[in-house]
């Protein structure tokens, strides 16, 4: 049975970079999440899903349109010691944001 258009949940995706003078280790998905949890709470942090990572350190991530504000504020101002994020472009569709490159 399919869900209706309207009650379903819409889905933002957020290009980014991972600025970093050191060669990036595994876990950043992990790491995200972690900072994720400590900036928005345990019970507010919204549901992640790193799509893509390669070795010029872009990322994909997707989240749900009601927390896209507060996960994109809350990368703005990851600051570590070891790298920080570089916020490239969103959108609502993973298409557009391949045409363009």
């Amino acid at each position: 049975m399919a869900v209706k258009k309207s009650l379903r949940t819409r889905l933002r995706y957020i290009e980014f970079q991972l600025l970093s003078a050191q060669p990036v280790s595994e876990g950043v998905e992990d790491r995200l999440r972690v900072h994720l949890q400590k900036s928005l709470g345990m019970h507010n942090a919204p549901k992640l899903k790193l799509l893509s990572f390669d070795k010029e350190c872009k990322g994909l991530l997707r989240c749900d349109a009601g927390s896209f504000v507060a996960v994109r504020q809350a990368l703005l101002f990851l600051y570590d010691k070891d790298y920080r994020i570089k916020l490239l472009k969103s959108s609502g569709t993973i298409k557009s944001l391949s045409d363009e490159e």
